[in-house]
């Protein structure tokens, strides 16, 4: 069972305990995300997540931070999305307070050097201008974009160009300081180690560091004002389309309900719309859909890639199956699948220690409520037909729909799509 212990400078301390495992994972999570930065902060959370690898109070640059966790056949890795940035080291059992000791020096006391910063801008620089020319991983940001507007949510993670161009290295400490704070944090930690051990070596280090300022999540995004299409040409020969929604926040009473859509929909092979637009019809290699959960908000996103030319036809047959869901066409045994389905990827992806700590983490950080692994089986077993149709008619609705496409410079057929979704 996952244990809970709360520091009273804020650190809160969740962990999973995998008795038979040969490893351990330690992750700290951090609610420092696009969401909480300020004007003339944005890309801040991204950049500084870059610059924590390069060097530590202990360990001073780059090449020592790796080593002490490779050196031992670990590994090593963070991540930023909107809400939250996350280191986590992974390493055998034996080394679990190496893994903390390198996590949590890594995380409060970067060294921040500036020649380290003036080499990350130009790595980063260089990412947001690959993600941009690339049309099948631009179009997920344009329709993200779109259903949140000017909300901190529709900001790109990595802040635009001329934001990662101008954040400085004092502007770099400064949110450093204020947001790495203990009770900005979460210490997750799943594997061969006991609740207590954890506790007792987190003591050592955080009880020193004072706590900073509540952590500010910003108000929720206001409901989408009506329908969107949104394009923006590319030189290329693919044409990448997003249908999105706006949807449910973590901890929504309807969660496993989206999770099961999810599923009829777009995620797998089984999948309506791949058994539809792939196998039937043959319009697109790439076609599947996904969930977004946030704090107090949500979307859900169908997506394809196509030959130009059958961007309609593409288009028509998705909108044909979340019609055909809306009207309530699934049968049990249909329904049955979906839940066996969703069941067997969310309990066999937290069979390892590493899945379950990030899982424990995003969480406790996100909701505040310590994650169990019986709410999955429940709350999927839970669905029925008419919660799938109810759910479909609540939130896959056209006038708050939002369709973003990246089409090759050289098409001309935007109307059609405009006018199929303006139909619909």
């Amino acid at each position: 069972m996952p244990e809970k212990t709360v520091l009273d400078n804020g650190l809160r301390i969740v962990t999973e305990t995998f008795p038979h495992a040969q490893s351990v994972t330690v992750a700290v999570f951090v609610a420092s995300g696009s969401r909480h930065e300020r004007d003339g902060e944005q890309g801040a959370s991204h950049f500084l997540e870059h610059l924590v690898f390069q060097g530590s109070a202990r360990r001073d640059n780059q090449f020592k931070v790796a080593r002490a966790i490779e050196g031992v056949g670990g590994s090593l890795n963070g991540f930023t999305h909107h809400e939250a940035t996350c280191y986590h080291a992974v390493t055998l059992a034996e080394d679990f307070e190496l893994a903390m000791d390198v996590i949590i020096d890594m995380v409060l006391y970067p060294c921040l050097h500036e020649s380290a910063m003036e080499k990350e801008r130009q790595i980063i620089l260089q990412e947001i201008k690959s993600n941009r020319e690339s049309g099948a991983a631009w179009v997920h940001e344009l329709v993200q974009q779109r259903m949140f507007q000017d909300h901190p949510l529709g900001q790109l993670i990595t802040g635009a160009e001329q934001n990662v161009a101008a954040l400085t290295r004092a502007q770099c400490v400064a949110y450093q300081q204020a947001n790495y704070r203990p009770n900005s944090l979460v210490l997750a930690v799943a594997g061969n180690v006991e609740h207590g051990a954890v506790v007792e070596l987190a003591r050592r280090y955080f009880e020193p560091v004072a706590p900073g300022s509540p952590v500010e999540w910003g108000v929720p995004p206001n409901g989408q004002a009506g329908p969107a299409v949104v394009f923006e040409p590319r030189t290329a020969e693919q044409l990448h389309l997003c249908l999105g929604f706006r949807a449910l926040p973590h901890r929504h009473p309807d969660s496993f309900v989206l999770g099961v859509i999810d599923i009829l929909l777009g995620s797998g092979v089984t999948s309506r719309l791949f058994q539809e637009i792939r196998e039937n019809l043959g319009l697109a290699y790439d076609v599947g859909s996904y969930t977004q959960p946030y704090r107090d908000a949500g979307a859900f996103v169908l997506y394809a890639s196509v030959e130009p030319k059958r961007a309609v036809q593409c288009l028509r047959a998705i909108l044909g199956g979340v019609d055909r869901l809306k009207e309530g066409l699934i049968d049990e045994e249909e329904l049955r699948e979906a839940k066996q389905f969703a069941k067997g990827t969310l309990l066999l992806g937290l069979e390892g220690p590493g899945a379950y700590a990030m899982m424990l983490g995003e969480r406790e950080l996100l909701t505040e409520e310590l994650f169990q692994v019986e709410e999955i089986s429940a709350g999927v077993n839970r669905v029925t037909t008419e919660d799938i149709q109810r759910v479909s008619q609540e939130l896959l609705r056209s006038e708050g729909a939002t369709l973003a496409v990246v089409p090759p410079k050289r098409w001309r057929s935007e109307g059609k799509l405009i006018d199929l979704m303006a139909s619909w």
